[in-house]
């Protein structure tokens, strides 16, 4: 989140959002409002990106492919700490069960709403507290109902194309043939030498 990209892109996107025409991709016909808080979502999470044998055998910088402005997309915070650093396949395999925890959760905070007293300032205090909670529980299931499926995985699609393109360019290149001659010629003479 450090890396000069991602602050670049978020600052650019943020002010898309305070013009009110930052589209979030991963809701349906939805733009983020001045309002709304926005996370900026590593498409491909950058452990995936991080544990992918393909990029350290390609010698590409892992963060530089995480931050890339193809791989990162603005989206509702509720969204993006949903899925934290699972990929978006997993997310929305997961969605429907989310959802009805969510649902449940708030179940729980409502009944426990009617059961609270308000006769002192600290019991009003509490009260208050719980339908606070509730809000903001109602607004995150709220973002998570309005969850496009199609336009999030166009957008990981997108994602893992242009990624795969700059791991597979490595694999193409002389600098990976030359290595794969010269491992071969190694192991040639640790063969020779037993």
């Amino acid at each position: 989140h450090s890396d000069a990209n991602y602050i670049q892109k978020g600052r650019n996107d943020k002010k898309l959002q305070q013009e009110g025409v930052l589209k979030d991709h991963y809701r349906k016909d939805k733009n983020l409002g001045q309002g709304d808080n926005r996370d900026l979502d590593h498409v491909i999470s950058a452990n995936e990106i991080h544990l992918d044998a393909g990029r350290v055998l390609a010698g590409l910088d892992g963060v530089a492919l995480a931050n890339q402005d193809s791989n990162l997309s603005s989206t509702a915070s509720s969204i993006n700490r949903t899925k934290k650093q699972h990929s978006v396949d997993k997310f929305l395999q997961d969605l429907p069960h989310t959802i009805q925890k969510r649902e449940a959760e708030l179940g729980k905070l409502g009944q426990q709403l009617k059961n609270m007293p308000q006769d002192t300032p600290q019991q009003k205090h509490e009260y208050q507290q719980v339908q606070d909670k509730i809000r903001k529980k109602q607004q995150s299931l709220d973002e998570l109902q309005q969850v496009n499926a199609n336009g999030m995985q166009k957008v990981d699609k997108k994602a893992r194309a242009e990624y795969e393109k700059q791991i597979n360019a490595y694999y193409q290149s002389t600098k990976f043939f030359k290595s794969s001659l010269n491992a071969a010629g190694t192991a040639g003479v640790k063969m020779g030498m037993r």
